[in-house]
């Protein structure tokens, strides 16, 4: 949720370009990377792929399209850049060669009376993969609340 750009001050402003103050939900998080791997098209979520009818017919349930917010050639450096970022960055520790897997980690501080706290069990971490990176069919989001250690 972001508010409007009118009603914020110059430092919320610039705290929100890199995330602060910025609230979302893993199936928003999962729509956005979705959108970054898919050719730029941003779909309404759905669980339900088929119904089957007593007579026996099948309906297939068709993606909604709701906006197009990248271009076709965002979308395949974004790939490249996500599956690179498990292969040569800090989440080196994810890649398994002979897969082409991609993914961005997160971390979010924890704001407590007004201010970002920092220490163990003041954050959120959070994973978003894609498997496979050149040819993604599912997109994976882990959250984790509050860890008390880091892993690496």
């Amino acid at each position: 949720m972001l508010p409007d750009f009118n009603s914020v001050s110059v430092a919320q402003f610039f705290n929100n370009v890199y995330g602060q103050g910025i609230l979302a939900t893993p199936l928003q998080m999962t729509m956005a990377y979705a959108s970054l791997i898919n050719g730029g098209s941003v779909y309404k979520p759905t669980i339900v792929d088929k119904i089957v009818h007593h007579d026996g017919s099948v309906e297939k349930i068709m993606p909604e399209l709701t906006a197009e917010v990248f271009a076709a050639q965002t979308s395949e450096l974004m790939k490249t850049a996500l599956e690179s970022v498990l292969s040569n960055g800090v989440s080196h520790a994810l890649y398994k060669p002979g897969y082409t897997l991609g993914g961005k980690t997160g971390t979010a501080q924890i704001a407590f009376r007004g201010k970002y706290q920092n220490g163990a069990g003041w954050t959120n971490g959070s994973v978003m993969g894609l498997i496979t990176a050149q040819h993604p069919q599912y997109i994976i989001a882990i959250q984790v609340r509050r860890p008390r250690s880091s892993l690496r």
